[in-house]
């Protein structure tokens, strides 16, 4: 709570600079007056022990906060900058390898913390598994919106094509935005993974759809619409969402991170 309230209070701060009318202003101070009441009225510390998932839950928050959206930026503005520099010696556009892992121990450390065990190990996993998959098809839902490319006015690729050919959107206003229903398909394929590797009930994912059997495959296919686009004309497309997305793919897999295991001496003796 109090994390939340600081930051709205820095954005309504950042915010008074481009208002103009005296209603606005006023507005402005009571929403800051009301964060300061939260923050002032919020207690600092726990009353009651956290327990190894609600470890596991507060860690993950710093990848939907940082993390996921913080380091395929970098990676790709890096990659961006090698192409800038070097592009005469390059003569093509030079794919930066993935070089970053992420890891953790939390839900794996059973070195002195009685309550880590072969339980908790599982949810740690099922855990990254739903934040990573979460971020790509929240992500893939956003793509499918924006890349609203028309084949009547610009070329796709013959794997585009075929791969927007596997789309179940039969919507007559859409069968000339392949992209849209190349990403339809890729998204479909990537709720049939969520499910499938993940404990999660209340997804609804298409049985027509095939699981990717690893994060390669959905890098393959992400990579068939970026080629395309920079194929035809597409470029400026590439930066905003989607070569971030291929970096994060890239990055994170479906397992997000590796988890460290360790256990206590004695049980080795």
């Amino acid at each position: 709570m109090s994390f939340l309230s600081n930051s709205r209070t820095s954005a309504l701060l950042m915010q008074r600079s481009t208002l103009v009318s005296k209603k606005e202003l006023e507005r402005n101070d009571l929403m800051i007056r009301g964060n300061i009441s939260a923050l002032w009225q919020t207690r600092m510390l726990r009353f009651s022990k956290l327990t190894v998932v609600n470890e596991i839950e507060n860690a993950l928050s710093f990848y939907h906060m940082t993390f996921l959206e913080v380091i395929p930026e970098l990676m790709q503005d890096l990659e961006f900058a090698i192409n800038k520099q070097y592009s005469t010696e390059l003569k093509k556009n030079y794919q930066l390898p993935n070089f970053l892992r992420m890891g953790s121990w939390i839900g794996g450390d059973r070195d002195g913390n009685p309550f880590v065990n072969a339980t908790t190990l599982a949810t740690a996993i099922d855990k990254q598994a739903i934040t990573a998959c979460g971020y790509y098809l929240k992500e893939l839902d956003a793509l499918r919106r924006e890349l609203s490319i028309s084949i009547r006015l610009v070329d796709a690729s013959p794997e585009l094509i075929a791969l927007s050919e596997n789309s179940t959107d039969q919507s007559p206003h859409r069968q000339d935005e392949c992209y849209r229903l190349a990403l339809s398909t890729i998204y479909a394929r990537m709720l049939a993974t969520s499910k499938q590797i993940t404990v999660q009930e209340d997804l609804e994912a298409d049985f027509d759809a095939k699981p990717y059997v690893q994060a390669e495959d959905l890098l393959h296919d992400l990579n068939i619409i970026a080629d395309s686009l920079q194929q035809n004309h597409g470029q400026a497309l590439i930066y905003p969402r989607l070569g971030k997305l291929i970096k994060a793919v890239d990055s994170f897999g479906f397992h997000l991170a590796t988890i460290d295991i360790r256990q206590i001496g004695r049980a080795h003796v």
